[in-house]
């Protein structure tokens, strides 16, 4: 008996140990996300926030064109890949660009992956969903869009690759420039 009480007694003096040495953790991790927190925004005032995007965020983003919807929320994208695509995937966030195109920010490259395997099951519909770009290409590209409109209204065929307009007539375009350079 005596035995069992001496065994309690040390156990209860090893916890209460373990319980300040578990607290000071605590607070110095709090201390440590702190002084992250101070040092991301420094990073943000001095060099801007797109030295501070990576790349890997820019590759697990999607856009999806021509949705009608006005919804934005991470919970309405779920969703609508749910009932559309036939997938469950994790949305991180979702951005308007234009009237009905979404920028959608994905947790991962597998659900970008699934959602590329999948939208197929989109034709028809009218609704486009293409791989994200860095913002000054999609700048580039929107030039080019003016003189892709009038390439179509031809009946002629045009898309783009990259940030280049390239027609069937074998006739490329760059941003900035409205005079067609042929393609060796």
């Amino acid at each position: 008996m005596e035995l069992a009480i001496f065994c309690l007694r040390n156990l209860l003096q090893v916890v209460k140990q373990l319980k300040i040495e578990g607290n000071q953790i605590v607070d110095e991790v709090i201390v440590l996300k702190k002084d992250i927190d101070v040092e991301f925004e420094r990073l943000i005032k001095t060099k801007g926030c797109r030295d501070v995007v990576t790349v890997s965020q820019t590759e697990e983003k999607v856009v999806v064109h021509n949705l009608q919807s006005v919804d934005i929320s991470t919970k309405f994208m779920k969703s609508w890949f749910k009932n559309e695509l036939e997938i469950e995937i994790d949305v991180i966030g979702v951005s308007p660009w234009g009237k009905h195109t979404r920028i959608v920010s994905l947790s991962s490259k597998k659900d970008k992956s699934a959602i590329f395997r999948n939208c197929h099951r989109l034709k028809g519909k009218r609704i486009g969903i293409t791989d994200d770009l860095p913002e000054e290409d999609r700048m580039q590209r929107r030039s080019l869009l003016p003189e892709l409109m009038k390439i179509k209204n031809a009946d002629k065929i045009a898309h783009f690759k990259g940030i280049r307009l390239i027609t069937k007539e074998k006739e490329t375009f760059q941003p900035n420039s409205n005079e067609p350079k042929g393609i060796a």
